[in-house]
């Protein structure tokens, strides 16, 4: 089996083993943590178990911006980057 033959089954291994488990974990912790019906919840953030390859990630996200349905600033939440800063003018010249 190739490199490329293990990604699948490992993404598959995360979504439907270790998605399930690290929920479970997350409800015991809430009960544990706050008591039931309390405001407070914790929630874990699991979109990056679930994400494909990044090659497929970035192919699909560049045609997205080549096609302008989703801007750089867009595809820089989707991967939980830090926003790009604002262009700041050059020295000079007036807006």
């Amino acid at each position: 089996m190739t490199t490329s033959g293990l990604r699948e089954p490992a993404r598959w291994i995360r979504q439907f083993s270790l998605t399930l488990r690290a929920r479970r974990l997350e409800v015991e912790l809430n009960r544990a943590l706050f008591g039931q019906g309390s405001d407070t919840e914790l929630e874990a953030e699991m979109s990056s178990l679930l994400r494909s390859d990044p090659e497929t990630r970035w192919a699909s996200q560049k045609i997205a911006d080549e096609t302008s349905i989703l801007d750089t600033g867009e595809i820089h939440e989707i991967q939980d980057f830090n926003p790009r800063p604002a262009p700041v003018p050059a020295a000079g010249v007036v807006a």
